[in-house]
């Protein structure tokens, strides 16, 4: 069955990466949409005036669907499905998307105001949040391996199999990474010496046995993807490790849960994968089963 892929665009430069990562998926379905604000204009108390702002409306819309029709056309050859609607930019693109039944929102890193950081904490995170499926946040392309992180919680598998079908996809290579982030445990344990005048236990020898504990469970999680991959342990706040080793991989896209462990989405997705959109410097896909 063919992939169904909506594609959210302002028609900014960013959205055309959007709109090209999207059209990279060859066997897919392809969808673009376009939220408009309300452009008819209602006054009970100037009725002569509707006529004129609902054709007005008409054309306005009339261009701005030509406007995605070429942009469209510009990235690929094959049909799209151009919605148009009104409203609220997010909302309307997580009904469409519903209502479409998406597979995988695309959406670019930022839109005409230029300002990344602006959308991902307005319209790029709440879709990320709201959306029904997958949502895949683009940045300009730049060739390198998929990354995905993973807690190693069975939340977080269905990352694993994506990231893995990815870099099969885009022919790169793939790695998978845990981070054991010993931070607070150092901390308990110089709690209970200050205060307690307990000794700490042996951490080092402890987190030795932690990082060969992880690199087993990864490679086993990766053989069972069926796709070759390198397992990575990453130390350090989970978020920050990831970044740091997107870019020294200069990975392509990055690969993450919606929720792990903890199984709360909201959660989740305002610590690491938040942090994770704000700052890699390329893709991030967020996967949702």
């Amino acid at each position: 069955m063919s992939k169904r892929i909506l594609v959210a665009t302002d028609l900014s430069a960013a959205s055309e990466d959007a709109l090209r990562q999207a059209a990279s998926y060859t066997d897919s379905v392809l969808g673009v949409i376009h939220v408009m604000p309300n452009l008819v204009d209602v006054r009970p108390l100037f009725p002569q005036n509707n006529e004129a702002n609902a054709t007005h409306a008409i054309e306005i819309e009339a261009k701005v669907r030509e406007a995605v029709e070429s942009a469209a056309k510009a990235v690929t050859t094959g049909p799209v499905e151009v919605f148009l609607e009104q409203g609220l930019d997010h909302e309307a693109v997580v009904t469409q998307a519903k209502k479409w039944k998406a597979d995988l929102l695309v959406v670019g890193s930022h839109g005409r105001t230029g300002l990344p950081r602006l959308l991902l904490g307005s319209v790029a995170e709440r879709l990320v949040r709201e959306a029904p499926c997958s949502v895949l946040v683009a940045r300009k392309h730049r060739p390198g391996p998929v990354l995905v992180a993973t807690d190693l919680s069975e939340a977080s598998l269905p990352a694993v199999a994506v990231g893995a079908q990815e870099a099969k996809r885009r022919g790169v290579s793939l790695v998978v990474a845990h981070v054991i982030d010993h931070a607070l445990s150092d901390f308990a344990a110089s709690a209970l010496s200050q205060f307690l005048g307990v000794l700490p236990p042996a951490n080092a020898e402890l987190l030795g046995e932690a990082r060969t504990a992880a690199k087993a469970a990864l490679e086993s999680i990766i053989a069972k993807t069926g796709v070759p991959g390198e397992a990575r342990v990453l130390e350090g706040s989970a978020a920050s490790a990831v970044i740091r080793a997107a870019e020294e991989l200069g990975a392509e896209v990055v690969v993450v849960g919606a929720h792990g462990k903890s199984g709360v989405r909201d959660l989740v997705l305002g610590t690491v994968t938040e942090r994770i959109l704000r700052s890699a410097q390329g893709s991030v896909m967020v996967v949702r089963q």
